[in-house]
């Protein structure tokens, strides 16, 4: 059986695989899914930002990356 931590990971990883593999919509679910997880995670909001502002959605990443830095407002490094 996988571990918490493991598990946690798991659809973080499945993001960045989905994202490499020119698949947005399978990586935004991905990442939807570990926000679900774990929505306390500053890392997480970072990486679904980015994510958005690749893929143009400035709003979107906007609302992502005021998320991660309500959550750690002294991790200011967002991309």
């Amino acid at each position: 059986m996988l571990s918490l931590a493991t598990r946690k990971r798991k659809p973080t990883a499945l993001g960045l695989v989905y994202e490499k593999l020119n698949n947005p919509d399978r990586a935004q679910h991905a990442y939807n899914q570990a926000i679900q997880q774990d929505s306390n995670n500053p890392d997480l909001y970072r990486l679904l930002g980015n994510f958005h502002y690749k893929n143009k959605n400035v709003s979107d990443a906007i609302s992502a990356y005021k998320k991660a830095v309500n959550l750690d407002p002294k991790g200011i490094e967002v991309f």
